[in-house]
């Protein structure tokens, strides 16, 4: 998409991948060899509004029943590696993998989007069969310095040199590799394109495939619906396989471990002592450690296992205490970061200093993981005297168990990327246990198994690291619930990527090697975090400019129709009559009657914690729902609306505050105020369709509100489902919301609703205006239209920000309700 956030310059996002595009498209028409198929290359303009432009286009264009796949490309910061972010249909992903030179990814990211916990919509959902689409396709986005994300820091400057050309190699090869891979099913008599489906919802998606007749075939749409687990190895290859592989894959570990010890005592049954352990049993006195060790030695034998029952006890017990590590490891840094939040007043002091983060929370997490394993070298010694390392071997395969029961149940869930690392760890585990088991521990074995664990580690910790960096990153645009909230996210998602780089199993090793320092280690690691959390507390600051905290800044204008103009014209004649001090084309006069500046937050930081309020007056009667502009993203914002000081209203002098800081505001803005309008009233029989238009001077962004009984409307074709925007509407009141974009040189937009006759009022029974024929339809719309252009008002509240502070939404928002 080459539009910009309303405050962004739009280097990285995404001007960075318009630029990529059009070199693919020139290296495309100057190649040798061609793809396989066609390729439709797309530029939208309107992705941040919430993507009306690529909606628009695939409900339109004639070239969208013809698609067989889509590559969706994106930017959340100027840094990084171009990573798969997320797909649609196993086949696309895997053939985008084998065909781009040094593709990244990981499913683990997709898995947290997938769940609709994080507000984020983005032109591929437009196009993807599992979303609002119809069509199998990968999103490919570069994610770190995410902090200048849709601030004016988003500069040519600040993209990563190299990034864009990694882009395009990668592209470029992912490309050929889909297109290969599309006529190759279309050779096989697969249909490419599955464009008639049904999404999760059961709704039918318009679109079908040119030249067929018929419903799709359940083949088709799994192969647009099914998503494949994939990661990297540092870059050098991807794996993949699709869900379908993951429901058997992820549960072999499980099996494996809950057969190990029975089948360890059947292949290696224990057998005689030999002479020298006889001999030694004798030779020892009674009573001592060497008569023990001597008695279990003589007793020893290959096997690993004595008795399975026993053994099977063991291995629940230590599954039980690898439980306690994990909640102890997600819990502890959580609870460092809310607590230091907390007394300090400062959320979020690792935002502007990542590796801050990994020093307060990292070793605070790793010892409260080992702690339930501290005393496993007393229990060792104790529960089996001698064979240390078959005490070792069962706590390893409870620690697999424990990590195959959260694969599994990961994976029924859906969440199969997650499920992936805790089956690798459940699978080393299985890897483990033969090489530990034995009457006593052979440091080889110990060593082997440090080197296992870099498996692991090298599959795993890229991924994670990379998702706790960006999510760090994103908590700027997080939300704000609560002024711990953020810390406590992040401890946890620290405390995960610990577990996770540590493979889970490797802790009763751990704690087992230190157990002569133990107390030291677990004290010095939590004396660490500690005083990390205070230092950076009284010394560091949360945001600073590069890093900023970001503001949402709307100049809110309460309208409503000027005294003695006609909202309610029922005839389309009526509308073509002028209107005194009203638009052309017989529009509504419109006046203001109050207005005010609503500032808001979306991280965890309150405002009064980064700027003065007090010099502000709270402005009287608002409002109450400021930011519906920004809907849906609107329950993320705390805000606070202030009255306009005088001052604010006249030209501003002195320097930008910075260089996207426009010198020249525009005053007045408006010379006519948008309007919604009832043009005509139809009768159809069951239902009344109610034709209206609305009104805008300037191209804008947009939000209509419809409240009411209504059954059907001109905005889309599809059922109509509650958006439930209005937090003050009665029961029984569904509301209906439409995001538009005007770009248009005609400043009326016409559209419809339909209403049954049944829910509509009479004259005895609700007061209606005469014009509308007696009736009250009982639909209710709130028209909010947002204008970017800078104002003395916009100006002014922009440069009273701090440095640190970077606004992200700037707008003039004409507020008006309307009822008929």
């Amino acid at each position: 998409h080459y539009d910009t956030a309303v405050c962004s310059q739009g280097a990285s996002d995404d001007g960075s991948q318009v630029t990529v595009m059009l070199e693919t498209a020139r290296a495309l028409v100057h190649a040798q060899q061609l793809p396989p198929t066609p390729v439709v290359f797309l530029w939208t303009g309107g992705e941040e509004p919430i993507s009306p432009a690529a909606h628009g286009w695939a409900s339109t264009s004639p070239l969208y029943p013809r698609l067989g796949a889509f590559i969706n490309l994106e930017a959340m910061g100027g840094g990084g590696l171009p990573i798969v972010f997320q797909h649609t249909g196993a086949w696309v992903l895997e053939a985008y993998a084998r065909s781009a030179p040094g593709v990244r990814g990981s499913r683990v990211a997709q898995d947290i989007f997938d769940l609709h916990i994080i507000p984020a919509d983005s032109d591929f959902r437009m196009f993807s069969a599992r979303h609002y689409g119809s069509l199998p396709g990968l999103d490919v986005a570069y994610v770190v310095d995410s902090t200048a994300y849709h601030t004016y820091l988003d500069s040519y400057d600040r993209v990563r040199p190299g990034v864009i050309q990694e882009m395009g190699e990668g592209l470029l090869g992912g490309l050929m590799g889909v297109s290969k891979a599309l006529a190759a099913r279309q050779a096989a008599g697969k249909v490419g394109p599955p464009l008639f489906v049904t999404n999760e919802a059961g709704q039918a998606v318009p679109g079908q495939q040119e030249g067929r007749t018929g419903a799709v075939t359940p083949e088709e749409r799994e192969a647009a619906f099914e998503r494949a687990v994939y990661w990297d190895v540092l870059g050098y290859f991807m794996v993949t396989y699709a869900d379908h592989v993951a429901d058997t894959l992820h549960n072999v570990p499980l099996a494996l471990i809950l057969l190990m010890p029975l089948a360890s005592s059947l292949l290696f049954p224990s057998s005689s002592s030999s002479p020298a352990a006889s001999k030694a049993k004798k030779d020892a006195a009674p009573g001592t450690p060497a008569a023990a060790s001597a008695a279990a030695a003589a007793a020893g034998g290959r096997g690993m296992f004595r008795s399975p029952a026993q053994v099977y006890v063991g291995v629940l017990g230590a599954a039980a205490r690898t439980l306690c590590s994990i909640i102890l490891a997600v819990a502890a840094p959580a609870l460092l970061g809310a607590a230091r939040t907390l007394i300090s007043g400062t959320p979020m002091i690792w935002f502007a200093h990542q590796w801050v983060g990994s020093w307060i929370y990292i070793p605070i997490s790793l010892a409260a993981a080992l702690a339930p394993w501290l005393s496993i070298s007393e229990r060792a010694a104790a529960a089996d005297a001698g064979r240390q390392g078959d005490f070792l071997a069962v706590q390893v395969c409870g620690c697999g168990l424990m990590s195959s029961l959260i694969a599994a149940g990961l994976s029924a869930a859906g969440l199969k990327g997650n499920a992936f690392i805790f089956a690798l760890c459940g699978g080393m585990a299985c890897l483990s246990v033969p090489l530990l088991a034995g009457p006593r521990l052979r440091p080889w074995a110990l060593g082997a198994m440090l080197v296992a664990g870099l498996v692991p580690v090298s599959v795993g910790s890229s991924a994670v690291v990379v998702f706790v960096h960006v999510l760090m990153e994103r908590m700027a645009l997080s939300g704000h619930v609560s002024v711990v909230l953020a810390d406590i996210l992040i401890g946890v998602l620290f405390g995960a990527g610990v577990l996770a780089t540590s493979a889970g199993v490797m802790l009763p090793l751990l704690a087992y090697g230190i157990a002569g320092q133990r107390k030291k280690v677990i004290t010095g690691l939590v004396l660490v975090s500690v005083a990390a959390a205070a230092w950076s507390s009284t010394n560091l600051p949360a945001y600073t400019p590069t890093a900023p905290k970001r503001a949402i800044i709307s100049h809110i204008v309460l309208t409503q129709p000027a005294a003695g103009s006609d909202t309610n014209a029922a005839a389309a004649s009526e509308v073509s009559q002028a209107v005194a001090g009203g638009p052309p084309g017989g529009g509504i006069k419109m006046e203001i009657t109050r207005d005010y500046v609503a500032l808001g937050i979306v991280d965890s930081t309150p405002l009064d914690k980064v700027i003065g309020l007090t010099s502000f007056t709270p402005a009287a009667n608002p409002w109450g729902r400021d930011f519906t502009p920004v809907f849906p993203l609107d329950d993320m914002i705390l805000g606070v609306e202030v009255e306009v000081p005088p001052d604010w209203r006249q030209p501003q002098s002195g320097p930008p505050r910075h260089p996207y800081d426009i010198p020249h505001p525009t005053d007045p803005l408006l010379d006519h105020l948008p309007f919604v309008q009832l043009v005509a009233v139809q009768d159809l029989g069951q239902r009344y369709r109610l034709d209206l238009r609305m009104y805008s001077q300037l191209p804008c962004w947009g939000i209509l509100n419809v409240t009411g009984p209504i059954v059907a409307w001109s905005f889309h074709a599809t059922a109509l489902s509650p958006s439930f925007i209005n937090k003050d509407a009665g029961a029984g009141e569904v509301q209906h919301v439409v995001r538009f974009v005007t770009q248009d040189a005609d400043p009326y937009w016409t559209f419809w609703v339909e209403v049954e006759k049944a829910t509509v009022k009479t004259a005895a029974a609700a007061a209606s205006s005469s014009s509308s024929g007696s009736r009250d339809y009982g639909v209710h719309f709130e028209l909010s239209t947002s204008y970017l252009q800078r104002t003395n008002v916009l100006t002014s509240a922009m440069r009273h920000l701090p440095a640190s502070m970077h606004e992200t939404w700037l707008a003039t928002v004409y507020q008006s309700e309307w009822h008929w």
